[in-house]
């Protein structure tokens, strides 16, 4: 199989933004939740959604990467910093569904290309996307939410911002409800002389990063960066609040998913197929004894549509086939487990192809399609 380049292993093989069992931790900073009902124990997707702020639209669109797990399954251990070019390759290319490898993570925006560059991100921010154990991306631009799971230095952190030649002089500290982050230009522009290794368009952010916490936060504007920390203090619900894609994130959690894509916007997928409507859906990845498998959840308006939708994905697997390539689901997918609990359809199917998770969300294919 061709190996994939530092921008392909990150955006071409995977065409979805990025979590995180051992990669997300279920506490903020202070010990609190995240949002007033927020499980102490909580982890992997759940954990994720947990820092995420229940704005509007954050919904529509939600994707989750537990890297840490994923390496793991993949038998890979991500180097450190100052690794040469051909290790971090090889590192990302492990956990990136290229080479053969049971697993396939879907990165935030942010770090899809550029990941070799290990200097670069160190001297602008203080660390890189090498460093990651997991992140959770929400929303659409401009308000598009970026989390990530890290080990970080905060002092590393403040002085790379610091001292980054390109912006630096745009820096401001901002301090918001007892928490400090940095900013840099107005709300969701564009500085074409600021292009650099993490802003690749000269684009303004904000970054929030606690090193407690294992947390940091980016954002395009100030609103998303201080509903997020209402978030993190606990003072605002967030997504694992949801009354659908709470319940889908624990879901997925229990079959192991290492990855996740979440969506209300069940319109989305409405037309031209066999499924009745649905309330959200989600799909995701995991790897149960080295065998990589497909995961689905939806959430139903009641136990009967339930009912009917676990049916008829059971006779898609059996007798149909993908509407973005005709590719019979017999020949994809493996004898699987369908489950209904109330108004929730959990599926698991092993499968030779890590990516199919991702790719069946994004071409809106026959598995998620309704009438």
């Amino acid at each position: 199989m061709r190996r994939a380049t530092s921008a392909a292993l990150l955006c071409g093989a995977l065409v979805v933004a990025a979590a995180c069992g051992s990669g997300v931790d279920g506490d903020t900073a202070d010990g609190g939740g995240s949002g007033a009902d927020r499980p102490d124990d909580a982890s992997g997707i759940e954990a994720a959604l947990s820092i995420v702020p229940a704005t509007e639209g954050a919904s529509d669109f939600v994707v989750a990467n537990d890297i840490a797990t994923a390496a793991d399954a993949a038998g890979v251990t991500a180097p450190g910093p100052g690794t040469d070019d051909t290790a971090l390759g090889d590192y990302f290319t492990a956990i990136s569904g290229s080479d053969d490898s049971p697993v396939a993570v879907a990165p935030g925006e942010l770090i899809r290309q550029n990941a070799l560059d290990d200097a670069g991100w160190r001297a602008e921010l203080g660390w890189a996307p090498v460093d990651l154990t997991g992140d959770v991306s929400a929303g659409e631009p401009p308000n598009h939410l970026q989390a990530f799971f890290a080990d970080f230095d905060a002092a590393a952190v403040d002085d790379a911002v610091h001292t980054d030649p390109t912006w630096s002089d745009q820096l401001e500290e901002v301090t918001y409800d007892g928490l400090t982050y940095y900013s840099w230009g107005e709300d969701a522009s564009i500085d074409p002389a600021g292009l650099s290794t993490v802003r690749r368009l000269g684009e303004s952010a904000r970054l929030f990063v606690d090193e407690d916490a294992g947390l940091a936060y980016w954002t395009r504007t100030t609103e998303l960066m201080e509903q997020a920390l209402d978030t993190f203090t606990g003072g605002a619900p967030s997504l694992a609040d949801d009354p659908e894609l709470g319940p889908m994130a624990a879901a997925l959690d229990d079959l192991g998913a290492y990855s996740a894509a979440l969506t209300a916007d069940a319109e989305a997928f409405a037309g031209g197929g066999e499924l009745e409507p649905y309330d959200a859906v989600a799909t995701g990845a995991a790897v149960v004894d080295g065998q990589p498998r497909l995961l689905l959840v939806y959430a139903n308006p009641d136990e009967a549509t339930a009912e009917a939708n676990a049916e008829t994905l059971a006779n898609l697997v059996a007798n149909g086939a993908s509407s973005a390539n005709g590719r019979p689901w017999s020949d994809a997918l493996g004898a699987g487990e369908i489950e209904v609990d109330g108004t929730l359809v959990t599926a698991s199917f092993p499968t030779e192809d890590g990516r199919l998770w991702n790719g069946i969300i994004v071409q809106r294919d026959s598995l998620l399609a309704t009438r």
